[in-house]
């Protein structure tokens, strides 16, 4: 049976969606500078604000957020708070109170492109264009604790980090980087950062947004728009990597769900590696045979003036009877908040 994605549920006017809770139907979503909690019936819980600039002012429209970035921030659990980022400034956000206090400051981007969050600590890297090769950092957070930095490219080694991830089998973490020859690595490090293991050549088969991790391999789908993008599969006890089946573009994010479902979306970029004109939803079980689920034509608006055609998912408890999807550049999707269920063969 193909796999066919049912949306439950849409919703308008929502840049990004921070968290989806499916059991209680909790949801913290952002649109420009306010961000703010409801409950499954969309009643709101708490309300929040970044600090706002004169650029702000045209923020009322879409396409200007696009434009101007306007729609762009993180908010993520931490204790019974949240880290707030947006403009390269990092607060603390405390929902009973509205308080907003800033912690810190980003040295290179407006926002990171993905953080990890665990019960007690979160770490990010910086994603900017750093067109100098700056040194790019790996920030930690812990409850009530200011940023640190835990880890560095040296100058000239990348030009910004893709994500970090832990690793559920062995503890460890991951740190991907990006984006040309030479600057995308795979890093495997302890707890603390003190280990560290650089894998990869620094080519494109290296370079990755998103990781998926089994038992006796870890396997991530290439973000490349310079060539066709593939499955990539190392083998935990030999350390090699095979190559498995080609993807029809970049992929930038991915989920893996708590009922072992996989996904990841592919995104519309310009270049070689990018073989449609939008972007493609991809689920899975075993990390190797990838079925299509949804796809969502690139809209009018030139990228990267207006950004690229992304699919974006949700953290939080979710499966493939219940989850959140948004994107920005897409067709039907851009701006929007989808909830969904899959069913069919992927599942």
């Amino acid at each position: 049976m193909t796999p066919t994605l049912q949306v439950r549920e849409t919703r308008a006017a929502i840049d990004l969606v921070h968290l989806y809770d499916a059991d209680r139907g909790f949801r913290v979503v952002s649109r420009q500078h306010r961000f703010w909690a409801e409950d499954r019936e969309g009643h709101v819980l708490w309300r929040g604000a970044f600090p706002t600039r004169v650029t702000d002012l045209a923020g009322s429209v879409r396409l200007a957020r696009r434009f101007g970035r306007l729609d762009q921030c993180t908010l993520t659990p931490l204790g019974d708070q949240w880290i707030a980022i947006r403009n390269g400034a990092v607060h603390r956000f405390d929902p009973a109170t509205g308080k907003l206090e800033r912690i810190g400051a980003l040295r290179q981007c407006r926002v990171p492109l993905q953080l990890y969050a665990g019960d007690d600590v979160i770490l990010f890297g910086e994603y900017g264009s750093n067109p100098e090769r700056r040194s790019v950092p790996l920030w930690r957070i812990v409850p009530g604790g200011a940023p640190e930095i835990v880890y560095a490219f040296e100058p000239g080694r990348a030009r910004h980090i893709h994500g970090v991830f832990r690793d559920p089998f062995s503890g460890r973490f991951w740190i991907c980087s990006g984006d040309f020859e030479h600057e995308s690595w795979l890093v495997n490090a302890d707890a603390d950062f003190r280990d560290v293991e650089v894998v990869g050549d620094g080519s494109q088969m290296y370079r990755a947004v998103t990781m998926f991790f089994f038992e006796d391999r870890i396997v991530w789908l290439t973000d490349s728009q310079f060539v066709q993008n593939h499955v990539m599969t190392m083998d935990r006890r030999t350390g090699s990597v095979t190559q498995g089946a080609p993807i029809p573009s970049p992929a930038w994010f991915g989920r893996a769900f708590r009922d072992g479902l996989l996904l990841a979306g592919c995104a519309w970029e310009h270049g070689a590696g990018c073989l449609r004109d939008g972007a493609t939803l991809l689920a899975s079980r075993d990390g190797d045979a990838w079925h299509e689920v949804a796809f969502w034509k690139k809209d009018r608006w030139p990228a990267p003036w207006f950004r690229d055609g992304v699919i974006r998912f949700a953290p939080g408890p979710q499966d493939a009877g219940d989850f959140v999807l948004c994107g920005e550049g897409l067709v039907e999707l851009d701006g929007r908040m989808l909830r969904c269920s899959l069913s069919g063969s992927a599942t």
